[in-house]
């Protein structure tokens, strides 16, 4: 069996590529936003609103929930 070698740039490329093209979950659905939105108004943790939603048969993780936060830092200014 042949290994295909690569270097560390190759590698590091390739996953910069894949981070790059990721669909962001919550920009694309408009209902979800508005229930996370909502839900930081509350001042609910992100694992509360994941929980509520995983009733709602809504599967989302709620590093994604912190990550759309520090993607947006006028939401991280409401949370201090």
């Amino acid at each position: 069996m042949k290994y295909k070698h690569c270097t560390s740039g190759f590698a590091n490329k390739k996953s910069q590529i894949r981070k790059t093209h990721r669909s962001k979950k919550i920009e694309k659905d408009l209902s979800l936003r508005k229930y996370i939105l909502k839900g930081l108004r509350h001042y609910w943790p992100p694992k509360q609103m994941v929980g509520r939603l995983r009733k709602k048969d809504m599967i989302i993780c709620h590093e994604t929930i912190y990550k759309y936060i520090i993607r947006h830092q006028e939401l991280k200014l409401g949370l201090n």
